[in-house]
């Protein structure tokens, strides 16, 4: 896939989520990185970002951590 493109934006996007749901947080932080130097005005991004960035470091998906939605207002 060619960058820029929605296809790829989508592509990607969609292997970070794979990433976190497969335990690999890391990667999808680094994944999301790339997007956001590659996406910069994209809300998809941004809301991944914010997603993951706000979420529990455990994996666990029933809590907030309440640094972590400090830290994505700040994405914001």
């Amino acid at each position: 896939l060619r960058r820029p493109s929605p296809a790829d934006r989508r592509a990607r996007l969609a292997l970070a989520h794979f990433h976190l749901a497969t335990g690999r947080r890391p990667q999808a932080e680094a994944l999301l990185a790339g997007l956001a130097a590659d996406y910069p005005d994209s809300v998809d991004v941004l809301r991944a970002r914010c997603a993951l960035t706000a979420a529990a470091a455990d994996g666990d998906a029933k809590e907030w951590n309440p640094n972590g939605v400090a830290a994505a207002d700040g994405l914001i």
